[in-house]
């Protein structure tokens, strides 16, 4: 009998595992993408209006090779679990030593703040992946 429970919490475990793993994989490749279109054009996500953690954006097909970023979230269905994906933009300001702060400073148009969002429903439990990382304008 215990081995039998011990059996099913491996399982269970290794589920929940493959879950957190397929979000990870999924906000690593949204990332690459958002960075790829950041670095082939700055203003790609320069000009995104409005910025802040309530203006959600995606990744979109544009032409017949080539991808854009558009307004709104994406979802995709893995195994039965469905994942939505979306990123956000923030403007940064820096402080007279150039660290990065939360208020006050000065406004920095060379970098912004983007947060990649993985969320998922898995046995009635809302789970969320929110890995951040600034990009930068290099001249």
């Amino acid at each position: 009998g215990s081995a039998a429970i011990g059996v099913s919490v491996l399982l269970r475990s290794n589920v929940d595992s493959r879950a957190s793993q397929t979000a990870s994989f999924l906000a690593r490749e949204f990332l690459d993408k958002t960075r790829s279109l950041s670095e082939s054009d700055w203003h790609n996500i320069w000009d995104l209006s409005p910025k802040g953690v309530a203006s959600s954006y995606k990744i979109v097909a544009s032409g017949t090779t080539g991808l854009a970023i558009a307004s709104g979230t994406e979802s995709s269905t893995i195994e039965n679990i469905t994942y939505t994906r979306y990123f956000t933009v923030e403007n940064i300001r820096r402080d007279a030593s150039d660290n990065i702060v939360e208020s006050g400073g000065s406004e920095d148009a060379d970098t912004k703040k983007v947060t990649i969002t993985i969320s998922w429903q898995e046995k009635q439990q809302n789970h969320q992946l929110s890995p951040v990382t600034y990009f930068t304008n290099w001249h």
